[in-house]
């Protein structure tokens, strides 16, 4: 799996178990898709810390080599720095990442969230 892959699924869980609560209708399918989206975060911690990894190598630092940071904390970029973000986070989101599918014991209700097919096994798609 590609990382970008791993992003989309998890904004596609996001909005499916939001969506769902907006409506106050929170099912036993969208309580399955919390508990994936769950199992998700070690996957997302690990791009994360990777991308703030990314930042910080290319973040602006002053003569003494400390980084430069904004009034809100982010860190401050140049334009060549900023550049070779934007180039690293492209890179990354193409970079194949080890994943076990997650195993479903009880599918009911997720045959419909084809989004899902190749994260999850278990489950037979509509």
């Amino acid at each position: 799996m590609k990382y970008k892959e791993l992003l989309e699924l998890v904004n596609n869980l996001n909005n499916e178990v939001v969506n769902q609560q907006v409506k106050g209708e929170e099912t036993k399918a969208s309580q399955k898709l919390g508990k994936i989206a769950k199992k998700l975060e070690k996957y997302v911690n690990e791009y994360n810390e990777q991308v703030e990894e990314i930042r910080i190598d290319n973040a602006s630092t002053d003569d003494k080599g400390v980084i430069l940071k904004e009034e809100k904390g982010g860190y401050k970029f140049g334009k060549d720095g900023l550049k070779k973000v934007m180039k690293q986070i492209k890179e990354l989101n193409e970079k194949e990442f080890t994943y076990e599918p997650i195993n479903v014991v009880n599918p009911a209700g997720l045959e419909e969230f084809t989004f899902l097919k190749d994260w999850i096994d278990g489950v037979e798609f509509i």
